[in-house]
């Protein structure tokens, strides 16, 4: 009688061992990877939402700030003040609370600066509804002063200060002050001119 040899029976625990011996390297590979992905996608996820968080806030505003060098353009400066002109910098409107303020000027290139002209224009505009009361309340504040001297069919309403050679228009949400004339003596400054210039300004 003859007998075949025997094969004594794997346990579980037997077959997991001998699986890992066998594939112990590829295993641990793949758990480093895997260990590197994790990391990888954690810091990229990082990356992104700190750079989200620096973004700039966009601010949304009932009325859209004004900014002064829409309205005084170099094209205008030419006509004022001739070919060779000096302008400063186009920056956005600065918005505090319920208004913004921008500011635009340019004068003409004459060596002697106390007889250089200058063409500039500062806006007050209403970004909300209490920004409108607030441009309102400005317009109003200057004029008890003797100085001041009003001017019609301009505008909403206007008045000009002959201290300071400035033309104050309002202008719905908005306030343009507006000067032309000699720099360096604005108190000289010619009320019809800063008009015109006023009249240019508000078809622009």
């Amino acid at each position: 009688m003859a007998y075949g040899c025997y094969t004594k029976p794997m346990k579980p625990t037997d077959t997991l061992k001998t699986f890992y011996r066998d594939f112990k390297k590829p295993i641990l590979i793949s758990l480093v990877l895997i260990g590197v992905a994790v990391v990888i996608v954690f810091f990229v996820a990082l990356f992104i939402y700190n750079n989200h968080e620096n973004e700039p806030k966009k601010v949304s505003y009932q009325y859209s700030p004004v900014n002064a060098c829409d309205l005084l353009t170099m094209k205008e400066a030419h006509k004022l003040l001739g070919k060779d002109v000096i302008g400063t910098p186009v920056v956005d409107p600065n918005v505090s609370g319920d208004v913004a303020t921008s500011s635009c000027s340019y004068t003409d290139k004459n060596p002697n600066q106390a007889a250089m002209k200058v063409a500039a224009l500062s806006v007050l505009s209403a970004v909300d509804d209490k920004g409108v009361e607030v441009v309102k309340s400005e317009f109003t504040s200057k004029e008890a002063t003797k100085e001041v001297k009003v001017v019609k069919d301009l505008g909403d309403a206007a008045h000009f200060d002959s201290s300071v050679g400035q033309l104050d228009v309002l202008n719905g949400k908005e306030l343009l002050r507006i000067s032309y004339g000699i720099g360096a003596s604005p108190q000289m400054n010619d009320l019809d001119q800063a008009i015109g210039l006023a009249r240019d300004i508000l078809r622009n």
